[in-house]
């Protein structure tokens, strides 16, 4: 039981990195790559984070930010620069599983490290439970492509309650 059937998408745009929906309703958290003037990243802060809301046709309406809970205990994230394209970057809310963020000739993408090989980042969808004051997370699901064959797949990650 992952992302529901119907859940919308939002619109592809080259800055947009990849997105988190809950099972809680569709309202979306967009990651935005955050460069300076020239094309240069931030690596102070690459990304930016954004909540994305949708009407009732699923279209997509305005960015808002995200408060400061929100960034501190569950979307924001913890990263460090290797190099002026390379960032390696861990969530606040789950800093067992290292991702990176990499530009390429083509741009940037998020790829994560999975059994000794690299996957792109398209999204994460988060089964939660309330059960108190927050929510309690069951799973996770990391949709991911292979980038030598663009073949997408779903790796779920357990959390112990």
């Amino acid at each position: 039981m992952g992302r529901p059937q119907g859940y919308p998408v939002p619109e592809h745009k080259s800055e947009r990195l990849f997105y988190i929906q809950r099972n809680k309703n569709t309202a979306t958290v967009v990651y935005k790559v955050n460069e300076l003037a020239g094309g240069v990243l931030n690596l102070e802060r690459p990304m930016e984070l954004c909540w994305v809301t949708f009407d009732a046709s699923g279209t997509e309406n305005d960015c808002h930010e995200l408060n400061a809970i929100q960034l501190a205990l569950a979307y924001g994230y913890v990263s460090t620069p290797i190099q002026f394209n390379l960032i390696r970057f861990c969530f606040k809310a789950y800093m067992d599983l290292v991702f990176y963020l990499i530009k390429n000739d083509f741009g940037y993408r998020v790829e994560v490290e999975l059994n000794h090989k690299l996957y792109v980042l398209k999204s994460i969808f988060v089964c939660t439970e309330d059960l108190g004051v927050f929510p309690q997370v069951k799973f996770a699901d990391l949709y991911l492509s292979q980038p030598q064959t663009d073949n997408d797949f779903v790796h779920r990650i357990y959390f112990n309650q």
